[in-house]
């Protein structure tokens, strides 16, 4: 009887505590990058013997306006170790809102910047236990296409830079 009692006791105090487990912390968020491939002009081309690679530098913002390309805000987060494909991913985001641009890096040189994405914003990881409620949307939009009397850059190596940077927030896992 004895030991029945504490077999039982036992078993309730464990479905007990499983019911209590302190929550999880939600996770962060990064951004992903992505842009399109300049084109080829003259002797440039991004072939199999002579690849592309790209660098992307980014920007931590306070308002709604990304700077300029030309901008020194703009960090390389890359530069040791540029990507070949058309995509990086930016860590630990989470509750700042950032800009990008994107050079491209063929035979040793560097093309112009592209032109900058638009502001992407990272939620913020809520304090437990008061986790917002409802729905909350945060866009990654495309920047605008240039507005008519802007030149279109030259199709020389220093101008070959990706047309266009957007960037997209995933969750930590």
């Amino acid at each position: 009887m004895k030991r029945t009692f504490m077999i039982l006791a036992s078993a309730l105090l464990l479905t007990v505590s499983a019911g209590c487990q302190v929550p999880t912390p939600t996770p962060g968020y990064n951004v992903v990058w992505t842009w399109t491939a300049p084109g080829t002009s003259g002797t440039f081309s991004c072939s199999g013997s002579q690849p592309c690679t790209y660098i992307v530098s980014a920007e931590t913002i306070t308002g709604t306006t990304c700077d300029p390309t030309t901008s020194s805000n703009y960090k390389q987060l890359n530069a040791s170790s540029p990507v070949a494909a058309l995509t990086y991913t930016q860590t630990n985001t989470t509750g700042t809102t950032v800009c990008a641009v994107v050079t491209t890096v063929w035979q040793g040189a560097n093309s112009q910047p592209s032109v900058a994405s638009a502001p992407v914003t990272s939620p913020a990881v809520p304090l437990a236990p008061s986790a917002p409620s409802g729905n909350s949307t945060v866009a990654a939009l495309d920047k605008p296409a240039l507005p008519s009397g802007v030149p279109v850059p030259s199709q020389q190596l220093a101008m070959n830079a990706p047309l266009r940077i957007t960037g997209h927030i995933v969750k930590i896992r």
